[in-house]
């Protein structure tokens, strides 16, 4: 269920419907989750919308602006979302030859590293991975990436020296 009314209160609200409605419908089939989707222009109103109903919450001066970023960083960043309201970014990149990030495992970073920039999980082989503490990243490896946004050029500096 998707709705784009120009009304944020009538898309938050039809999503809520809509999700009881179609939760009633499956309580007694094994059918797949149906998802509901909800455009919100106010950006206050997206943490209230993925909570109260939305599987998804669209915004797009975000989108927009997700956007922009990957075109200015393109070849280095495959992805950037931003998270509203912590003033932090989700990033997948690819870590580029002889960066620092590829000398040595990821417990062995240091400062720049400590409680600012956070490695996820990475992408090799085939196969995703969790991130630990003694996960040596190499390049090419795919990884993904939450930081606080002032922290992004520390990022780029890991990644792509």
């Amino acid at each position: 269920f998707i709705t784009t009314t120009g009304e944020n209160e009538t898309n938050i609200m039809s999503c809520l419907l809509a999700k009881h409605l179609m939760n009633m419908k499956n309580s007694n089939s094994h059918s797949k989750q149906r998802k509901t989707i909800a455009l919100v222009d106010k950006e206050e109103y997206l943490v209230l919308a993925a909570t109260t109903g939305s599987d998804i919450a669209l915004n797009k001066k975000i989108l927009a602006g997700n956007e922009i970023l990957k075109f200015i960083r393109r070849g280095e960043l495959l992805s950037v979302a931003h998270l509203h309201g912590f003033d932090a970014e989700v990033v997948e990149l690819v870590a580029a030859p002889n960066a620092p990030i590829t000398r040595k495992p990821l417990s062995k970073l240091g400062p720049l590293f400590y409680g600012k920039i956070i490695i996820g999980s990475l992408f090799r082989n085939g196969k995703w991975e969790v991130a630990v503490g003694d996960t040596h990243i190499h390049k090419d490896d795919r990884v993904i990436i939450v930081c606080a946004s002032l922290h992004l050029k520390d990022v780029q500096k890991l990644f792509f020296g």
